[in-house]
């Protein structure tokens, strides 16, 4: 049973890639597939290891999971299906695998994002939005600031984009979103010591 949706996440990937008869995959290839996926779904930005990979390449292989994937080296370096049909996305999904995706899935809703911007910030956010669902919620007439709401995946592409904007930026809500950029902040505050 996968630990986490990460797993659940690199074997979708390696399958995708396995999947794909017109490209050599090489172990290296994988690793970084999964990598780059991960990193922009969930911005990992450390990478994976080729023992996680080759863990996932048994576990896929194997039957824990019900996948028997049929993969197989071919020419000492290259990976593939030897069944050119196989997919993992045509195995039927397991208990914990379906709760796990469900739960992914729901994180990966639209969210409400409230934030406060300093004068400063606040003239640069009107003209270059930062998502097309942006809208000011109030203008704050004695210092310039405003608060504005957006609804967005919240990811690390997001967070990217408030830690860009500095000190002119607060988030507000959710309270997950205010925690995250609490613990960065705090983080590259300590750089800085």
């Amino acid at each position: 049973m996968p630990a986490n949706k990460n797993a659940l996440i690199r074997y979708k990937t390696i399958d995708n890639c396995l999947r794909n008869r017109y490209r050599r995959w090489t172990l290296q290839d994988l690793v970084d597939a999964c990598s780059e996926v991960l990193y922009e779904m969930e911005g990992i930005d450390n990478g994976v290891s080729v023992r996680t990979i080759q863990g996932d390449i048994q576990m896929m292989r194997s039957d824990k999971l019900g996948y028997n994937a049929p993969i197989e080296v071919y020419e000492r370096k290259y990976y593939r299906y030897s069944n050119p049909d196989y997919s993992i996305t045509k195995m039927p999904m397991s208990q914990n695998d379906y709760e796990v995706m469900q739960d992914y899935i729901q994180h990966r809703q639209p969210r409400k994002v409230m934030f406060w911007a300093s004068a400063e910030q606040s003239k640069y956010i009107a003209t270059k939005p930062l998502h097309r669902t942006q809208r000011q919620i109030e203008h704050n007439p004695d210092d310039g600031s405003c608060l504005f709401e957006i609804e967005v995946v919240i990811n690390y592409e997001m967070y990217s984009i408030f830690l860009s904007l500095g000190s002119g930026v607060r988030v507000l809500q959710p309270p997950t979103a205010v925690e995250y950029m609490r613990t960065k902040t705090e983080e590259m505050a300590k750089l800085y010591r």
